[in-house]
Order: C-alpha cells, then structure tokens, then sequence
C-alpha cells in the first residue's frame, strides 16, 4: 500500500465506509439511501476512472495538444513514443532529417541511458525531447507522489545529464494521470502534452495505420507513433516507418504543412 497514491487510498476507505453502511442500512430496509449511496458511489469511481485512465481527459489536470503548440492552421507534428531505440530511432531520424521535419521525442529515462549517443543525436537534429517517465510503468498512476516524483525525475535527470536540456513537457505513458501529478509537475515544472491522433501503429498494419491517420486528422494535430519497443506490441516498428513515409507525401499532397527544424515549440496556453 506505501506506493498507492493518498486518492487512492481515499477511495477505498470511501468504498468501505460505503459498504459498511450500505449492509446497516440494508439490514434496516433502507431501500432509498441504499440506492442514492450505489449510485453516489458509482458516479465517483466514474469520475475517478475518467481523470485518469482516459488521455482527452482534463479533470484533473491540463492536456496540452496541437492548438496549444502549432503556429499554423494546418501545421502538424510527429511524436513517437518510447524510444530511443537502436534500430528503429536512427531510420526515422534519417527521414525526418531529409525533409527538414521536427518532431517531438518522448522518452523513457532507461532508454536513454541505454543509448545515450541516440539521445544525442535527437538533440543534435533539433527535435522536442518530453518526459516519458524513466520506468513506463503500466502502473504508474498507482504511484505515491514521492515514487512519482522520483520516476520523473530520474528522467529529467537522464534527459538533462547527455543533452543539456531539461524537459518542459511530460507525455503520460498510455496518457494515464493521476491526483499525485499534480504535485509533481509543479515540482519539476513540467506540462503534461497529450495528442491529437493515435496511430495504434504498436498493433496495426501499415494500411490501418495511414488510413487511420488520414480519416481522423484535424488542424493543428500532433500525430501520434512509437519507435520504441514494449509487451504486448508488435515487436517490430517497420509498419511505422512504411506508415511515416506514406503520409508524409499524401501531406505534401495535401499541402498540409510540418512542423519543421526552423520552428520554435512553446505553449501559448494558460496552464492550471
């Protein structure tokens, strides 16, 4: 229970207490407080599971998107997710260098120290780096504010120790928040970027992949994969690579424009 988050602990006390009263009043046929307290009970573990186990969510903290970051109207970014990795991070740093793409890297702090040199060279090509936590637990939003802390830290500490840079936004693993964030994000002053189109390129095909992205594309979006490699994903990236190339040229296309190398990327948005 030490690294179960206070809110957590809360909320099963609530349930207990919750519980417990619900057999007295049951015992004395209550019928009216046993619904409304059912009902109260249901309507707080929704809004619990909502703030955090649902990305677009905002009730507990500000998801920063692509309205908040890109300049232009139609402008769009690519982020990808959980690398570095040693062989898929260098094939789309090659492509993305060859069309003068910015992107945004979300990283995780073991994979960094893994391979520091490929870090680098996402620092040296001028792409956003972001806080993807050190463990990419998938439990992390079960984590007490000081395993929180410490976690993201680490990261930042990774990140800063063979860049340079110290992060200004953290990407939640699977967008999973929680009350305990809250704190630490202050802390470490970080803002907490979402996204606006999730490829699913960890368990689709290529085909799946660009036809996903071209149905559900909107202005200013920050588009969504993942180089690097964990349980219970595809253990390959190549239908990301294949996916990337393609929707580069149906955007040039499109003459929908990139975020590119030249750009800066700073949120405009009051953040609470």
């Amino acid at each position: 229970m030490r690294n179960i988050c206070l809110f957590n602990k809360l909320l099963i006390l609530y349930l207990i207490i919750i519980i417990s009263l619900g057999i007295i009043l049951f015992t004395s046929q209550n019928l009216i407080l046993i619904y409304f307290l059912i009902a109260l009970s249901l309507i707080i573990i929704a809004l619990y599971f909502y703030g955090v186990f649902i990305p677009d969510s905002n009730l507990f903290i500000t998801n920063l998107k692509g309205k908040d970051l890109l300049k232009s109207k139609q402008e769009v970014i690519f982020r990808f997710d959980d690398g570095p990795h040693p062989v898929y991070t260098p094939i789309l740093l090659d492509i993305l260098k060859k069309q003068s793409i910015q992107a945004i890297f979300s990283v995780t702090g073991e994979n960094c120290d893994k391979f520091p040199e490929l870090l680098g060279q996402i620092a040296d090509d001028n792409h956003i780096i972001c806080n993807h936590s050190y463990s990419h637990s998938y439990f992390i939003s079960l984590f007490s504010n000081n395993k929180l802390y410490e976690d993201l830290k680490k990261c930042n500490d990774s990140i800063e120790r063979i860049t340079g840079q110290k992060p200004k936004y953290y990407c939640p693993p699977m967008g999973h928040k929680s009350l305990s964030l809250i704190k630490v994000l202050k802390k470490l002053n970080l803002k907490v970027l979402n996204w606006d189109v999730w490829t699913k390129d960890t368990t689709s095909t290529k085909d799946q992949i660009t036809n996903h992205i071209q149905n559900n594309l909107r202005e200013k979006s920050i588009i969504l994969f993942h180089d690097g490699i964990y349980p219970w994903t595809n253990p390959s990236r190549q239908n990301t690579i294949d996916s990337l190339l393609e929707i580069i040229s149906w955007l040039d296309e499109k003459n929908i424009p990139f975020q590119t190398t030249n750009n800066t990327f700073e949120s405009t948005r009051k953040y609470a």
